[in-house]
């Protein structure tokens, strides 16, 4: 694979995990101003199918965050394993690999929000519930 490949591949993977976070943060809010103004109306049939949805689409989000965070380090890896046996042929490029810390950090946060997200749901719930 050429130096160009190597980059264009992890700008590419880069792109798409900003997306991605993008998407999830979007589906997050939908969940979030949904439960505000509706959960309370919702039957426990219907809290259980928007719950269900809400959980596969957020799923399916984290688990493509965290292939493409395994692509990333593995690209970042041999990008910065090239450079430092002088085989890396664009000069003053420096690459190196974002580490576990990154990684730990957006696991923690996604999970987070998504078990947030879910509290808030019942929470706008239950204060929706003894309002009417």
């Amino acid at each position: 694979m050429t130096d160009y490949n190597l980059i264009s591949l992890f700008h590419t993977s880069v792109e798409i995990s900003n997306q991605t976070l993008m998407d999830y943060i979007s589906v997050l809010f939908a969940f979030l101003i949904a439960g505000y103004f509706i959960a309370h109306k919702l039957e426990p049939l219907m809290i259980m199918l928007v719950i269900v949805l809400f959980t596969i689409i957020e799923g399916r989000l984290m688990i493509n965050m965290y292939f493409l965070s395994n692509d990333m380090s593995t690209l970042g890896a041999l990008m910065a394993l090239r450079a430092e046996n002088g085989e890396f042929g664009v000069p003053g490029l420096m690459m190196s690999t974002p580490g576990d810390n990154y990684f730990i950090t957006q696991a923690i946060v996604t999970i987070g929000s998504y078990i947030g997200g879910l509290i808030f749901f019942f929470h706008q719930r239950r204060a929706g519930l003894t309002k009417t």
